[in-house]
């Protein structure tokens, strides 16, 4: 299968941890008269020596085309999530041109757009489906094959299901009639839905080698009875068309990565645990497909000699949000001991710039250069002390960045700098999932005011034990791209909640993107151990809290912890959402009933698998106070407790994650609620 070793293998140095080993595997024999299929695949092979490493290796396949076939999976005329529609008729086109090609090589195309059979009754494609010799398979089949754990470790994204990326979210539900009518189905070509004829019909053509292809990555393409998990299992050689299949999710769940990643993700597990990847360059000897909405920008970050530190927090920065969230290209220009930039080429032509640098000694013709390129209508984002950026440019400040004032840039106290919206400015999207509350950050407070005209302020900030605030955080609307600025940027900002978050906006913002979903803010808890009381992780079933007393737990326990509630909440209320409890439960805050689900015994009825939302009233709510949450639970037997995803306390489009320490108690007592 595909296992077999490579031969003639090199090892060349990859980025991010990779390694990229190239080689030839000729899984059919070159010299047969039917080896004439190549493909050029892909796959990651993890490093012997535990490191957690992979090594990305480009293998020739050689096969049969008339032992090969091509299962197209899912790609309906019309999908119940819109944004998934456009994807699947924008690839519809390619895709139709490969399987044309791969006829005229002899391979053997089957369409399995489920849910759609009704449509192809008495139709040649699926007769021959229908009628293929039936053939016993070596295992009983299944209708769908889930997550393997003796083969795979949990997927980086969620299995495609009921939930997508837009917004409002789109009601699910079965909408597709048939396959995309840009998808030709040729005269041999077949038409199922069910495993046990997929089976049939590979059997009767004699198929060891199967080209996967079609929507959704991390659906279907894996799971479905036709596709990825299913065929390795037969034992038939199998290769992923990465650049012809697309993930379902939604960016709004872990791990809050665009669409277009979540992709690659999913691809990059299928080459980990289940199969090698090729694209419809094999085929159409024209690009790999790409998606007219999958842009990745170029990214430049100009880093001062004197920011060391803080350069390299940026750095990690962009390669863990901006590159791997969203696969943004990320370049470095980092100035020399002298001030100077012996790289600024590789900045030239960045669709944004990020500035993190004071007092750069650039030539004329660099200078030039730059001013040209922030000239030319590309964005900027500039950080720390970057007010002062530039040696030969002293009204870089005022003309750029919109902060013109005297002495601008000078350190008036700190650090810490104490941050907090301005309110008038918390709609804007650069705010969005930042602390609408004071929040101290590790840069000292410089003086900014006042600021231009043109210039919007969305912090202001103060020094500690000062009244005097400056604005530490605005825009500036100026001839040309968009302008963000902040006096914040310390390396120890990089490591708190609000400042990346702000910074993913506004590198988003300024290249006129949507600004992404924030993942929720971890509220502060407060756990309070005590007699009886013992600290578990939430989520997570109480067994396995590593708390003895709880191992082996069926029954009544009680779980508590204390929330600190956003000063800014103070009108409309909210609500507790709970994805999971094991069994049932009742629920308090700050003392009083708020909601149950299921039934305690002796009329014992399970709330399992169902997601708790429980309204808060207003006058309940304790705004900048500790809020006491209380949950009774009975778990009847197996894994209890708080299960699944993590809690969280919603307010409109706001989102505090509940997850981390809180106290559990065995046993059952009403007073436990207080």
């Amino acid at each position: 299968m595909l296992g077999r070793p490579l031969a003639a293998c090199v090892l060349l140095a990859g980025a991010a941890g990779v390694s990229v080993a190239r080689g030839v595997t000729a899984q059919e024999p070159a010299g047969l008269p039917d080896a004439r299929l190549t493909l050029h695949a892909r796959k990651r092979q993890a490093a012997l020596d535990g490191s957690g490493r992979w090594s990305v290796v480009e293998q020739e396949l050689r096969w049969d085309p008339k032992k090969t076939a091509i299962v197209v999976c899912d790609m309906w005329d019309r999908h119940w999530c819109a944004a998934a529609g456009e994807r699947v008729a924008e690839m519809a086109e390619r895709l139709n041109k490969v399987l044309k090609e791969a006829r005229s090589q002899g391979l053997f195309v089957i369409h399995a757009p489920r849910g759609t059979m009704a449509f192809y009754e008495g139709r040649t494609h699926r007769l021959k489906a229908q009628q293929a010799p039936q053939v016993a398979p070596s295992e009983p089949l299944k209708e769908w094959y889930g997550l393997d754990a003796q083969v795979e470790p949990a997927l980086p994204v969620d299995e495609a299901g009921d939930r997508c990326g837009c917004d409002p979210p789109c009601a699910p539900g079965q909408v597709a009639t048939s396959e995309h009518p840009a998808i030709q189905m040729g005269a041999k070509d077949a038409c199922s839905e069910r495993g046990d004829e997929v089976h049939n019909l590979l059997v009767y053509h004699h198929i060891d080698n199967v080209i996967v292809m079609g929507t959704a990555t991390n659906g279907s393409v894996l799971a479905g009875p036709f596709a990825i998990r299913r065929l390795v299992g037969a034992g038939k050689n199998v290769v992923l068309m990465r650049d012809l299949t697309d993930a379902l999710y939604d960016p709004r769940r872990e791990p809050y990565v665009s669409h277009f990643r979540a992709t690659e993700l999913v691809v990059e597990h299928v080459e980990r645990h289940w199969c090698p990847t090729i694209t419809s360059v094999d085929f159409t000897r024209l690009q790999p497909f790409r998606s007219r909405a999958d842009f990745r920008p170029r990214v430049a970050l100009v880093i001062g000699a004197d920011e060391r530190e803080a350069g390299n927090a940026l750095t990690a920065f962009a390669q863990e949000q901006l590159a791997f969230r969203f696969g943004w290209d990320c370049v470095t220009a980092h100035a020399d001991a002298r001030g100077g930039l012996a790289d600024l080429e590789r900045i030239t032509g960045a669709d944004l710039t990020v500035l993190l640098a004071r007092g750069l000694k650039l030539s004329e013709a660099q200078l030039a250069a730059l001013r040209a390129q922030l000239g030319s209508g590309r964005p900027l984002v500039a950080l720390g002390p970057s007010l002062e950026a530039f040696a030969g440019w002293p009204a870089f400040g005022a003309e750029v960045l919109g902060c013109g004032a005297d002495g601008a840039g000078a350190a008036l106290g700190g650090p810490p700098t104490f941050a907090r919206a301005v309110p008038e400015a918390l709609a804007h999207p650069i705010l969005n999932g930042v602390q609408p509350d004071e929040f101290r950050v590790a840069s000292p407070l410089r003086r900014t005011a006042p600021l231009a005209a043109t210039a919007t302020a969305l912090l202001l900030g103060r020094a500690s034990g000062q009244e005097l605030t400056q604005p530490v955080a605005w825009t500036n609307a100026r001839a040309g791209g968009r302008v963000f600025a902040t006096t914040l940027g310390a390396a120890a900002d990089f490591g708190d909640e609000d400042f990346p978050r702000l910074l993913v906006n506004a590198t988003s913002w300024a290249l006129e993107l949507p600004v992404p979903w924030a993942p929720p803010r971890r509220a502060e808890l407060t756990s309070e151990p005590g007699k009886g009381w013992k600290p578990v992780p939430v989520p997570g079933a109480w067994e396995e809290s590593g708390v003895s007393l709880f191992k082996e737990l069926d029954g009544f326990a009680w779980y508590r912890v204390r929330v600190h509630v956003p000063s800014s909440w103070s009108e409309g209320g909210a609500e507790l959402v709970i994805p999971d409890i094991d069994d049932c439960d009742e629920t308090y805050w700050n003392g009083v009933r708020i909601g149950a689900t299921g039934s305690f015994p002796p009329r014992f009825v399970t709330g399992a698998g169902l997601e708790r939302r429980y309204a808060i009233a207003q006058a309940l709510l304790l705004p900048g106070e500790q809020n006491l949450v209380a949950v009774r639970v009975y778990d009847e037997s197996g894994p209890g407790g708080i299960t699944g995803a993590a809690p969280a306390l919603v307010r409109g489009e706001e989102r505090l994650s509940l997850e981390g320490e809180w106290v559990l108690h065995k046993g059952d007592r009403p007073e436990w609620a207080q």
